[in-house]
């Protein structure tokens, strides 16, 4: 490009200084103690994003939660085991909230009878913000991760305000009624919602493309249209 190339030197301190970030990223990564940006905590819900986003996406089971989820009837006439399916999303579920409970006690290193209590509804506006619907069958592992973010920006944003507990809830109900009317107000118009409309994958959709009817006449193809009428 005619451009001056950069001294040795300078591509070697480029190299260097990558690989003194990678390597401080990986040790923050497999570091679990208390202070540290990434704890193994990052480890686990990594790994379980891309394991569900892979179960939900490329998997019979995850076809099966959908179609359950979006019309149960449809689904058992289809073939579904519909309790089977349930069960298992149930008891996924149960491993789920256990391993988040666990976390939770190790990253604070104490426990009480009040821990988890009214994180249901975070849980609950983190999904519909991600793009779940309220009637199933629609929504996203990655939508439900950018719900989660937001309704955790959202609480950190509100303790910095000094917000009190009470005002929180009504705060955080009213951004789950907003998201859930919003959901329904798509749906009826027959759209999806802006974070499910943005982390759901471009489908292609195929026009079928009919060919005139006097170019079917022309080829020689019967038109599917006109009547057979038999040889006298």
């Amino acid at each position: 490009m005619g451009s001056t190339p950069a001294p040795m030197w300078v591509s070697i301190l480029k190299v260097v200084l990558l690989d003194a970030v990678v390597i401080f990223a990986s040790l923050l990564f497999a570091g679990g103690r208390t202070g540290t940006s990434f704890p193994v905590s990052g480890i686990i819900l990594g790994v379980l994003v891309l394991f569900y986003s892979f179960v939900t996406r490329n998997t019979i089971f995850g076809r099966h939660v959908y179609a359950v989820g979006g019309n149960k009837l449809a689904a058992e006439l289809s073939g579904v085991n519909s309790r089977r399916v349930n069960f298992l999303v149930m008891m996924n579920m149960s491993i789920l909230a256990s391993l988040a409970g666990m976390i939770f006690v190790a990253r604070s290193v104490a426990s009480g009878p009040q821990d988890g209590l009214s994180w249901e509804l975070d849980a609950i506006a983190a999904v519909f913000i991600g793009g779940a619907a309220v009637s199933g069958g629609i929504g996203t592992v990655t939508g439900s991760i950018i719900g989660g973010l937001v309704m955790a920006v959202l609480n950190n944003g509100l303790q910095l305000l000094g917000v009190g507990s009470d005002r929180v809830q009504i705060i955080k109900g009213m951004v789950l009624l907003v998201a859930v009317g919003v959901d329904v107000w798509n749906k009826s118009q027959g759209r999806p919602s802006i974070t499910g409309f943005l982390t759901r994958g471009r489908k292609q959709v195929v026009e079928r493309s009919e060919k005139p009817a006097a170019q079917v006449r022309a080829s020689g193809t019967p038109d599917p249209t006109r009547p057979l009428v038999p040889a006298p």
